[in-house]
């Protein structure tokens, strides 16, 4: 009987490599007997199952549909009008096709799923604005929604470009967060209050620049990033 002298699993006779740490066996006073029983099973592989997609949308398709027939029937029952749940299905219906794009679209581009996922939250926001009676989409929530699609779109961007620069990616994504901010008190002073000015913001945009720029200069400085990745085992 043999033994691994790396690891000291028991070996079969007729076994040239370890079947744990893959070291050659190598015993002179012992020839390989091919017809010898092994001393542990055989390993097998359990098959790997393939998920279905529409089988999981499907599921989630019907429990959607259980909270739109209750709306549905609780609006029509009080007075007979589709008022208020129009609000509810509107939002099902933007989450489903968020949930549903990350299942079918993401595989083939995770760009073309943030357009799609957009895409849903701008067709209910126009809809909330139609159905309130408002004036705020053009105004606000178009250009705000723009600026937070074209930056999570680019940053999917740079994540396939700059695999190997993470921090990089992170301190670009955090110069993007500040900025967002200063976008959205500008366009909340000026769509609510009448006035351009820049408040709240200037305390996040501040914060985050900082925090960008640290981690921009260490990404790039090879000894700070390797003496972190030493000390913190990444």
């Amino acid at each position: 009987m043999s033994y691994c002298v790396n690891c000291g699993v028991e070996l079969a006779e007729y076994i040239r490599k370890c079947p744990l740490c893959s070291t050659e066996v190598l015993n002179p006073n012992q020839p390989y007997d091919f017809n010898s029983t092994p001393p542990y099973p055989e390993y097998d592989r359990m098959p790997k199952h393939k998920v279905s997609y529409k089988l999981i949308l499907g599921i989630i398709a019907i429990i959607f549909l259980l909270p739109v027939a209750v709306c549905l029937v609780a609006d029509l029952s009080y007075d007979g009008i589709f008022e208020w749940s129009g609000y509810v299905i509107a939002s099902l219906f933007a989450v489903y096709t968020v949930i549903s794009s990350a299942f079918t679209v993401h595989g083939v581009s995770p760009i073309l799923e943030q357009i799609f996922d957009y895409a849903a939250i701008l067709l209910l926001l126009v809809y909330l604005e139609e159905q309130s009676g408002g004036k705020w989409f053009l105004s606000f929530a178009l250009p705000l929604l723009c600026a937070v699609a074209v930056s999570t779109i680019f940053l999917t961007f740079l994540i396939k470009v700059l695999n190997k620069r993470v921090l990089t990616v992170v301190s670009i994504g955090s110069f993007a967060s500040g900025i967002i901010c200063v976008i959205s008190d500008i366009l909340i002073k000026y769509n609510f209050y009448d006035n351009i000015s820049i408040g709240w913001s200037l305390y996040p945009f501040i914060s985050l620049i900082i925090i960008g720029s640290i981690l921009l200069f260490i990404d790039n400085n090879k000894f700070i990033k390797r003496r972190l990745e030493k000390k913190f085992f990444v």
